[in-house]
């Protein structure tokens, strides 16, 4: 009856082996820089990101794109100021950094 298992408790089967790690779906190691910044900007992240949110200091969606290029040609042409980056990965995981365009 433990073939698999470690215990057996109150009928229900335990098993010890498996188990999940959200560290695997953690943005909040990923890098952004420079920062301050003037044209464009470089992101370190081990977990793929699928989209790429500008938002400025009043709240307002700036840029919305699925890519680091088409994020960073539209840096470019922004005014300078305070901005929030928010990232969203696949797994649907949010990060949100505060970035310095000069």
């Amino acid at each position: 009856m433990l073939e698999n298992y470690d215990a057996v408790i109150d009928g229900v089967e335990v098993c010890s082996t498996y188990y999940l790690d959200v560290k695997d779906n953690n943005l909040s190691s990923l890098k952004i820089y420079p920062n301050p910044f003037s044209s464009e900007i470089k992101i370190d992240s081990k977990i793929e990101i699928k989209n790429y949110y500008l938002i400025d200091i009043l709240g307002q969606l700036v840029i919305n794109t699925d890519s680091l290029q088409n994020l960073n040609s539209k840096l470019q042409i922004i005014k300078s100021g305070i901005y929030f980056i928010k990232l969203e990965s696949n797994a649907n995981v949010y990060e949100t950094r505060k970035i310095i365009k000069l």
